[in-house]
Parts: structure tokens; sequence; C-alpha cells
């Protein structure tokens, strides 16, 4: 089977044959995650890719199974403050939120209900996944160009 762009998006075992590329990730663009861990929120991933916010929202919950395999899930906001604590230099309460300021400058909206997290692997799986990024094609250009 030729592996092309349009491949990927479209056929699971394709992409699982690819998952384990993380590596990859830093390669094409820096990427952030919260401090101190390897997680990213819907909002990181949607500047990264430079795409919007409702993307990754719809491209989630279509691919829900596949992306919840790779360790997306959602954590709860206690969770979350717990896997900061150490990089939090100032959390606000607030009704139905805190704001994390970390000791970087960055901060975090963390709803009280909390929110669904991507592992570097389930990163990996929306960059396999993307159509309308030119950061998630360049991307796919680079995995078939360093291993195929």
């Amino acid at each position: 089977m030729k592996i092309t762009q349009e491949t990927l998006i479209t056929n699971k075992e394709v992409r699982d044959n690819f998952i384990d590329r993380l590596e990859t990730l830093s390669k094409v663009k820096t990427f952030l995650l919260l401090p101190n861990t390897e997680y990213a929120t819907t909002k990181q991933l949607a500047e990264y890719f430079e795409v919007p916010q409702d993307t990754i929202d719809s491209l989630s919950l279509y691919h829900k199974e596949e992306l919840e395999l790779d360790g997306y899930k959602a954590h709860r906001q206690k969770q979350i403050i717990e896997y900061l604590n150490v990089e939090i230099r100032h959390l606000e309460r607030m009704q139905g939120k805190s704001i994390a300021t970390f000791k970087n400058g960055e901060q975090v909206v963390l709803p009280n209900r909390g929110l669904r997290l991507f592992p570097r692997r389930a990163i990996l799986r929306v960059a396999m996944l993307l159509r309308d990024s030119e950061i998630a094609s360049y991307f796919r250009d680079k995995q078939f160009k360093l291993f195929y």
C-alpha cells in the first residue's frame, strides 16, 4: 500500500503504525505542554496546529474512541491542580473556574468540571487526523521523509 497523507488521515491501521513516533512532534514545531506534565489542553493543541479550538473539539468527538486508547480523557480540576502543583505560582479561584498562573507566566483556565487533556500519544494522533492544518500536513510529510 502506498502511504500518502490521505491514507494516514483515513486509515486507522496506518495511523497505528506511526503512533510511536513521538519524537517527530518537537522536530516540526516547538510544542508547549502543561508545565511539568506530558499533557496539553485543547487550546494548546489548537494554537500548535493553528486551527480553531472547535476543530480540535470536533475531531476529539468524532475520533473519541481512538484518542481514548492513546490516553485522552477528562481530568477533574483537583487532579489537574495536583499534577501542576509544583509549577503553579498563583491559583485564583472564581465562580465556575480557577485560573492557574505558572512560574513561567503562562495561564490556564481550569473549569470546575475539569478539562480533557491530551497526552503526547493522543497529540500525535491528532496530528495524523487534522486535515486543514499546515502544521499537521508538514508533520505528516516529515513522518514519511524520516521513516519511509
